[in-house]
């Protein structure tokens, strides 16, 4: 049975990264720019990990659901990590995709401290990014946007995929 839920987007992953951030408004660069330019002033080095290994994605999974269970989407009770069923499933799902090569945990520090994090499965051609949490504390320097801005210049890079789709009600 199939039922049509919403309506998401997806990035195409065509050309290399450099043709893509050009064709991307000025206005976007610039901010992109910022807030590079804020880590640099408040020295903190940037590192962008990327888990695939079934242990390191079932316990990126654990830290995700931390670091989404410190903001907003726990004060409304969405956090994964809410429900101890929600969480056994995410785990479960990603820790058996990694052991077939079909899920990455991306995990952006700022410093020493985990920033933002994404959850994600793939098939032979597409990258699906299902969940998305970054630290609200550091929301001054815009840690989920220069999460996708690594992620996004990692996979162009990397052409392994022909798309990222976001599974979000867009």
């Amino acid at each position: 049975h199939v039922q049509n839920h919403a309506r998401t987007a997806w990035i195409d992953l065509e050309g290399s990264w450099e043709q893509y951030l050009a064709g991307r408004s000025k206005n976007l660069r610039a901010n992109l720019r910022r807030y590079e330019h804020r880590l640099e002033a408040e020295g903190l080095p940037a590192r962008f990990v990327c888990h695939t290994e079934a242990s390191d994605v079932r316990v990126g999974v654990l830290r995700y659901a931390e670091l989404e269970g410190r903001g907003w989407k726990a004060a409304a009770g969405t956090a994964l990590g809410s429900f101890d069923a929600q969480l056994a499933f995410y785990t479960s799902l990603l820790e058996h995709a990694a052991a077939r090569g079909q899920a990455r945990v991306y995990e952006l520090y700022l410093g020493e401290q985990l920033a933002a994090s994404r959850l994600t499965i793939t098939n032979c051609d597409t990258l699906v990014v299902l969940k998305t949490s970054y630290e609200e504390s550091l929301g001054r320097l815009a840690p989920g946007r220069l999460h996708l801005l690594r992620l996004l210049q990692e996979e162009f890079n990397a052409q392994q995929f022909k798309r990222i789709e976001l599974y979000t009600n867009a």
